[in-house]
């Protein structure tokens, strides 16, 4: 997708390796005054491996851009069980739900929040951008790593 180009990773899947770097080129052409950013799931592979690549790629196609690519240590998901006591509050998920130490080490963050869904069920397309609007950003960033690149990298693309 990168014009011919494939991803040259041991770790990466082919498929999955194209289409990220299809999605950080699709944003890299896009018509964006200043810059844009991109938020990618890491799933089983190592964010500090694919970010730096996938930001290369992006800066090879619009190196006149600030350009960030935040990826999220196994799913955007692990940003919402970071911040799982705000959801409680929020009226999302279950009474008496503790985040747990390392979000971002769980195996399926989507599981371990379908599983103290209110009503049990958890789907991306209904339900990320009700979890987006209510977490916790402090919690989040201070549980998550990943997130708090995310708002380091939002900043230093708004100075």
């Amino acid at each position: 997708m990168w014009h011919g180009q494939s991803a040259q990773s041991d770790t990466l899947s082919s498929s999955r390796a194209n289409s990220r770097s299809g999605f950080v080129l699709q944003q890299a052409k896009a018509d964006a005054t200043v810059g844009f950013s991109c938020f990618l799931d890491a799933d089983q592979d190592c964010p500090a491996e694919i970010g730096p690549r996938l930001l290369e790629r992006a800066q090879q196609e619009r190196g006149d851009r600030k350009i960030a690519v935040v990826i999220a240590k196994a799913e955007y998901e692990a940003w919402f069980v970071a911040a799982a006591p705000s959801l409680v509050d929020a009226r999302v998920l279950t009474a008496n739900v503790i985040a747990p130490a390392d979000p971002e080490s769980l195996g399926s963050p989507k599981d371990w929040i379908r599983e103290r869904m209110q009503d049990g069920r958890y789907r991306e397309t209904t339900h990320q951008a009700t979890l987006t609007s209510r977490f916790d950003l402090a919690m989040a960033r201070n549980a998550a790593p990943s997130f708090d690149k995310m708002c380091r990298s939002v900043a230093a693309l708004l100075d």
